[in-house]
């Protein structure tokens, strides 16, 4: 039980400090373990290294106050701990694949990369951790809305990438996806991430069909590439749907609901 404790406090530590100076010995002081303790657990049960988990949070922050703020570029930069524009630019445009000021101009979206979470999955007498994202958001937000309809988007062979193409070719793809939705959605709808390659739409229909409608304008680009070195992989999505009633939402539920609608979609 101590490692889910040691996780759980480095997690609450990075999300504490995004705005501030911080270093990886700082956080395993914190959680009272060795450094090297701290980064073997954090990349055995999330599979992402410390600092790139560090990063990854800040530039999703940062993409949060692009589009609800005026500060410029630089401010932003400066405000996640970069000391030059360009330094954070580089960060910015290896996440989003996009430029600041691009990404301020085309996108709604920002939660790319959610606070990480897990579960603890009891198997007779051993403890396993199940990753998965904080939806703590998506729950908040689905509690003030009655009888809306969610679309629960699953992207298609996204191991099949990882493995062929890389990493970072899958990353392409998952930018690809969200940058799919987010085009299509309407300025009152909310996109969230909340797996590897899922993603939820909260269109507020009461109607499935017109659920279905949107879902279908952003299905029309399924097959269309991405560039991964002057290779050309194609990148596709699956959608189920789902009926949220409102305050009767329960979150130890929530994702059991959603994932109903994507296994409903593979079928």
């Amino acid at each position: 039980m101590k490692n889910f404790y040691v996780l759980a406090e480095a997690l609450e530590y990075v999300e504490e400090h995004l705005c501030e100076k911080m270093t990886a010995e700082e956080i395993a002081a914190s959680c009272y373990v060795s450094l090297s303790s701290l980064q073997k657990l954090f990349r055995y049960a999330f599979h992402i290294g410390l600092a790139e988990y560090i990063t990854r949070r800040r530039m999703s922050h940062a993409a949060q106050m692009l589009v609800s703020s005026d500060r410029s570029v630089l401010e932003i930069a400066l405000l996640y701990q970069y000391n030059s524009h360009e330094v954070f630019c580089r960060a910015f445009q290896k996440t989003w694949k996009c430029t600041p000021s691009m990404f301020r101009r085309q996108w709604k979206f920002t939660g790319l990369f959610p606070k990480l979470d897990f579960e603890y999955e009891k198997d007779g007498r051993s403890l396993s951790m199940k990753r998965k994202y904080d939806i703590t958001e998506l729950y908040d937000y689905l509690k003030q809305k009655a009888d809306t309809y969610v679309v629960c988007f699953d992207m298609v062979h996204m191991l099949e990438i990882n493995e062929k193409y890389g990493t970072e070719a899958g990353d392409k793809a998952i930018v690809e996806c969200l940058r799919r939705i987010d085009e299509a959605a309407l300025d009152d709808m909310l996109t969230y991430r909340i797996g590897g390659d899922e993603f939820v739409l909260v269109t507020g229909y009461s109607e499935l069909e017109q659920a279905q409608k949107i879902a279908r304008k952003i299905l029309e680009s399924n097959g269309q590439t991405i560039e991964q070195e002057g290779i050309l992989v194609p990148v596709s999505m699956r959608a189920g749907y789902a009926l949220m009633k409102g305050t009767n939402v329960k979150y130890a539920e929530l994702y059991s609901q959603l994932n109903e609608a994507i296994e409903a979609s593979k079928l």
